[in-house]
């Protein structure tokens, strides 16, 4: 055979192990398409999960929204009536000093205008009295020296009066700085209980800061478990097809299972017929207690089967993505493989040219079938190449068979030894039914009662259930409540502190208040007294004006009959003057007359002593 042969039919059986390749690729690709399938129903299911886990978010972030807010709403109720009753406290409190400092106020404005009052009534009658002194100082110097006295008496206790006053003033301005101290006092805790409020409020946006804190670390989460579900998907997608195998095999153990039911429930109706002869419970429940140790050893190892089955799976999956791998190479070699056929043909169509007689032509042809030597070399380099590629690919595929193989061989030695278990045991199951059915039918009374016992059971475990999610509950509501009622006692504390020290501060005005009202009692009594003094002086001093008045008068009518006196006296003397010059006139010559010097001189000189007298008591009247 040539070459040519020889290549034609290496290719035809790799066109054999292509098609079986394409075969198992084809079943491959079906295979990927079910659990495509499989994908998208989990995935479908994965976003009905979400949505409802979404849901579920939005109901509790709406409860834990509402939660908050009748929380903050009962914070702030209790607050406002706190500082109500704090203001209302603190508003009777300030009215009531409010008052007192008004009454006070009040007095001392009362007591300021009697003294200026009593200062006027003094100053205003001074000044007359001066004049009347004055005027009375000749004939009264011992009457204005006792009023001047007197005078200078009470001004020494206006004098007093001013002083104590001034010292009242002192004290009353002192107890206007304490009351000014104890509204800043109020003010600062006016201002204090404001800061409480705005700490409650800032403490509340940390609380609703932290909850959307809380919040975006969930969507982190959720984001990050969605990015994790994309990874699952994955797996899951490798995890599928073993689960369809393992569900084949779930299937028919249900329905060994179903038909294990079936007998289990046709003793239980014998068992139920039989019962009523039965006599020994202790017995019977050592048996069912074998019976569920004998169930729960199948199980363990139907879970122990699961375990391999997913190990196998595992395995699988790994031979899968080697396929895949080795199906690339492959394709890559279809296209070498192609590309030689044409290359093949492209010779043999110049062979078929060449074949022709060309005259003329010989350097060409020797040529020409120089480079053919070389390319029929290179192309049989290539195949060989390809052919230990597809050994290769040949043994692995025909390991792989043999590993798959003898894995299903394992199985099925596996499934064949579970199976003969699982008849010996329903053979053991048989048979100890069968002995325990004379001894269970003594039972049924007693398992009657106790079935009554166990709903009873059950339905208290179910109140138990119920209560225990309701004491769950009731300890976070607790929980919460003396949370709340932590603060609220801070507050409180807080509160009376600042109530003991209102009350302190209470007292303090108090004490200030009571030494107000002595201090003022004082003042009243000894307003009092000097009012008294006072009313004494004014009646000395009317006394005294009336005297002054009476002296006066006297004095004015001693005065005008001294002169009425005087001028009659000077009016008589001017007649006598008269008399005598009419007398002069008409009489003789003094030297013709019969009088004697004696009887003249007594005469002249009587007249001349009682004109000095006269000339005197003008010169003082006119003095005074």
């Amino acid at each position: 055979m040539s070459e040519q042969d020889k290549l034609l039919l290496e290719l035809a059986q790799y066109k054999e192990g292509y098609e079986q390749a394409n075969t198992l690729c084809s079943q491959l690709m079906e295979m990927s398409d079910t659990l495509q399938k499989q994908v998208e129903t989990m995935e479908g299911q994965m976003a009905a999960e979400k949505e409802k886990f979404a849901g579920e978010r939005d109901a509790m972030k709406k409860q834990f929204a509402n939660q908050l807010n009748q929380l903050q709403e009962q914070a702030r109720t209790e607050q406002s009536q706190i500082a109500a009753a704090l203001r209302s406290e603190q508003d009777k409190i300030v009215a009531q000093k409010d008052q007192e400092i008004d009454r006070l106020q009040g007095q001392l404005s009362r007591l300021f205008e009697h003294h200026t009052n009593n200062e006027q009534d003094v100053a205003k009658p001074s000044e007359p009295a001066q004049d009347q002194q004055q005027q009375t100082s000749a004939p009264s110097t011992t009457v204005d020296i006792e009023s001047h006295e007197k005078y200078i008496e009470l001004l020494n206790k206006a004098k007093n009066f001013e002083e104590q006053y001034n010292a009242e003033h002192k004290r009353a301005s002192g107890l206007e700085s304490k009351f000014r101290l104890q509204e800043r006092i109020k003010n600062t805790l006016k201002s204090s209980s404001e800061k409480t409020v705005q700490e409650l409020k800032q403490k509340i946006d940390s609380l609703e800061q932290q909850l959307l804190v809380v919040s975006q670390q969930k969507d982190n989460t959720k984001s990050e478990e969605t990015s994790d579900t994309s990874e699952h998907l994955a797996k899951i997608t490798e995890l599928e097809a073993a689960n369809a195998q393992l569900s084949r095999e779930n299937s028919l153990a249900n329905d060994q299972n179903i038909k294990y039911t079936q007998e289990i429930a046709s003793l239980k109706l014998q068992l139920n017929t039989s019962s009523r002869e039965a006599s020994n419970e202790e017995e019977s429940a050592e048996r069912i207690r074998e019976a569920k140790k004998k169930n729960e050893e199948l199980h363990s190892q139907v879970s122990e089967l699961t375990e391999s089955l997913q190990t196998a799976e595992s395995q699988l999956h790994t031979h899968k993505m080697q396929l895949k791998e080795r199906d690339s190479q492959r394709a890559e070699l279809q296209q070498e493989i192609q590309q030689l056929h044409e290359e093949l043909q492209q010779e043999r169509t110049k062979k078929q040219e060449g074949s022709q007689p060309v005259v003329n032509d010989e350097i060409k042809e020797e040529n020409e079938a120089s480079k053919e030597h070389s390319k029929v070399l290179e192309l049989q380099i290539a195949l060989q190449t390809h052919q230990n590629t597809i050994s290769d690919l040949q043994q692995q595929c025909n390991s792989l068979r043999q590993e798959i193989l003898e894995r299903n061989e394992a199985h099925q030695h596996e499934l064949a030894t579970w199976e003969s278990k699982n008849k010996k045991m329903e053979q053991a199951m048989n048979e100890a039914l069968q002995s325990q059915t004379q001894k269970l039918r003594s039972y049924e009374s007693s398992y009657q009662e106790i079935e009554s016992q166990l709903e009873q059971v059950f339905s208290q475990m179910n109140e138990l259930k119920n209560a225990t999610e309701q004491t769950g509950i009731l300890q976070d509501e607790v929980e919460s409540l003396r949370s709340q009622l932590a603060l609220t006692e801070k507050d409180l504390a807080t509160h009376k502190e600042l109530l003991h020290q209102e009350r302190q501060n209470l007292e303090a005005s108090k004490e200030i208040a009571c030494d107000l009202q002595k201090h003022i009692l004082s003042l009243t009594q000894t307003q009092e007294e000097l009012q008294h003094n006072l009313f004494q002086l004014q009646k000395e001093y009317e006394e005294l004006q009336l005297k002054a008045v009476r002296q006066k008068k006297a004095f004015e009518q001693e005065k005008n009959a001294i002169v009425f006196d005087l001028l009659q006296k000077h009016h008589s003397f001017h007649e006598d003057e008269e008399d005598d010059e009419e007398l002069e006139y008409s009489s003789p010559h003094p030297s013709y007359s019969y009088e004697t010097p004696g009887s003249r001189t007594p005469m002249n000189g009587n007249g001349s002593s009682n004109k000095r007298d006269e000339k005197k008591s003008l010169n003082l009247v006119k003095q005074k």
